[in-house]
């Protein structure tokens, strides 16, 4: 049986696969999961996951050692990037 949704999955050094709700790679995933615990939710629109990555940002310009002054975020939906 195929679901008509999208799935994202974690792959670890090992090759062990896991099936996720959201994800954060690097890093940075250290400080912006804590954030993503607190702000995903599985019926959020595109306006409050834009909130939440702008949440993230704040987060990595807080505590991450690097200061990186510009993001790229790109929407992934069935029609495309």
């Amino acid at each position: 049986m195929h679901e008509k949704r999208a799935k994202l999955y974690w792959m670890d050094y090992l090759g062990t696969l896991q099936q996720v709700q959201k994800g954060a790679h690097g890093y940075a995933g250290y400080f912006v999961n804590s954030v993503l615990d607190n702000e995903f939710r599985h019926d959020m629109s595109l306006e409050q996951g834009i909130v939440a990555m702008q949440k993230c940002i704040v987060e990595l310009r807080t505590r991450f050692m690097i200061n990186q002054p510009n993001f790229i975020a790109k929407v992934v939906t069935k029609d495309g990037v």
